[in-house]
């Protein structure tokens, strides 16, 4: 009886579904841009960087039913910003640098329907980093540091705390985000045929400001939703030049996170595998994702929707042709 019924509710939702006027929306988006920029190398040593962009946008969002205009929205914009960098090197073989950028880009066409919440200003930010670039030992040990710290306006993530709107979760921006981190980068020839790759980055992600709609689970001094702490990578591949093969193996770890409704994501760790066989004619790729089929969230959402699960384990077969 009990089967009969759900059977019964789910034939009677979908013929409600069925029975829905058909909804179209038109989305229509217009970019325009210009910049310039320059170096100069005041000595052999030392080399500065200038530039300046210009940015416009005009978008709008059209949504109907049944051949009659329900809503439109409509927005545009235009920002121009700059950069400057300097590269200072002490020895050949070693790089130092540090630039200077801000940043002007639209919201997605689509996040400016009324229905979203829409429209809404653009994303705003500016980035200052520094870092040292080296090709040590005759290129057989590449290593490179960099610090930054980058602060982002208008950022917009779902409002888990209202209700959607024509089945469309609601979009609310961050009033500033503040990451600051490190990442370093290593990749060395351990023979001439074994490649090792690995690289670390530590950011630290908060929100720093508000502005007034702002949802109260994203207040200032929060972690920022599904930004990790920690993320640690690598790759090493080994070739048999006899056999025209290489074998490949690699892994990330991801620390902990919070979702957008402040649930704890847990860290995960996944591994793949590659093998690449030369053909003579062609080049042969077989490849393995998520080896031991880890199951893992990808990022957090809300509790009403969950989490975003990650890849299963997940096969590849390509054959490369040249020409």
């Amino acid at each position: 009886m009990e089967a009969q019924l759900e059977a019964f509710t789910s034939a009677r939702d979908v013929t409600r579904a069925a029975a829905l006027p058909f909804t179209t929306t038109d989305t229509r988006t217009k970019r325009k841009g210009a910049y310039l920029q320059d170096q100069v190398s005041l000595t052999e040593a030392l080399l500065l960087v200038g530039g300046v962009r210009y940015d416009k946008f005009d978008d709008g969002v059209t949504t109907g039913t049944g051949g009659r205009v329900d809503a439109q929205s409509s927005y545009s914009d235009s920002d121009v910003t700059y950069r400057a960098g300097a590269v200072f090197k002490p020895r050949p073989d070693a790089s130092l640098y540090l630039s200077w950028s801000g940043s002007f880009e639209p919201q997605e066409a689509a996040s400016q329907s009324t229905d979203v919440g829409g429209p809404f200003a653009p994303v705003t930010g500016k980035q200052i980093e520094a870092g040292i670039k080296s090709n040590l030992f005759a290129g057989r040990l590449q290593a490179n540091l960099a610090v930054y710290r980058i602060v982002r306006r208008n950022i917009l993530q779902a409002d888990v705390t209202l209700p959607p709107v024509n089945g469309q979760d609601q979009l609310r921006p961050i009033g500033e985000v503040t990451s600051k981190g490190v990442e370093l980068d290593l990749a060395t020839d351990i023979t001439p045929d074994w490649v090792l790759l690995a690289n670390y980055a530590y950011n630290d992600t908060k929100i720093t400001d508000t502005v007034a709609g702002q949802a109260v689970t994203n207040a200032v001094g929060n972690r920022f939703a599904n930004a990790p702490k920690h993320k640690l990578g690598f790759w090493t591949r080994y070739q048999f030049p006899a056999i025209s093969t290489a074998i490949g193996f690699g892994g990330e770890h991801v620390s902990r996170r919070i979702s957008i409704s402040g649930q704890q994501v847990k860290p995960y760790t996944i591994f793949d595998a590659s093998l690449t066989k030369g053909l003579g004619f062609a080049e042969l790729l077989l490849r393995v994702d998520n080896i031991f089929d880890k199951v893992y969230a990808a990022s957090g959402f809300s509790d009403r929707s969950g989490h975003f699960p990650g890849e299963p384990r997940t096969f590849l077969a390509e054959l490369r042709f040249g020409f």
